[in-house]
């Protein structure tokens, strides 16, 4: 557990059967990758934040990143954000689902695809099923939020 931290660099953290949290901090660059395991970015700022997990959920909430890459083989990814990222950024379940809410009225062009799941983007009322590439563009979009399930739901919001 990392809180109300200020670390330059690469920060690499690793699990198996627990909890990785990171609150409350800044930090430059942060990788995270758990087996059965939860990883939870809340209220952190960041240039670049990786998570991997088999198994397990992602969180990131609340969060300022320039980007993030996000992958589950079973698990959910939520996604809470108070700014929109300024490079382009991805979310990969095989088998759960993906929900992203951005801030109001923050452009951007979700780029998604699902074999067996369903997509439905609340801002621009588009809601798809099975599309092998679909973009819903927002507020003339200004990154790609690429967002990749085979058999979840997919959802985007705001806040």
């Amino acid at each position: 557990k990392i809180k109300n931290s200020k670390i330059y660099g690469t920060t690499k953290l690793a699990g198996a059967s627990g909890k990785i949290t990171v609150k409350d901090s800044e930090i430059s660059t942060l990788s995270a990758s758990t087996v059965s395991g939860e990883i939870s970015f809340d209220e952190t700022k960041t240039g670049l934040v990786q998570m991997e997990t088999v198994n397990g959920k992602l969180n990131l909430q609340n969060a300022v990143t320039e980007s993030f890459e996000l992958q589950t083989m079973s698990g959910a990814i939520e996604i809470l954000l108070k700014k929109i990222m300024t490079k382009n950024s991805f979310a990969k379940s095989t088998g759960g689902s993906i929900n992203l809410v951005v801030p109001k009225n923050a452009p951007y062009n979700a780029v998604v695809t699902t074999l067996n799941g369903s997509f439905i983007d609340n801002n621009t009322f588009v809601t798809a099923a099975q599309c092998d590439e679909l973009i819903s563009t927002y507020q003339k979009g200004t990154v790609d939020i690429k967002l990749n399930t085979k058999s979840g739901k997919i959802t985007i919001g705001s806040n």
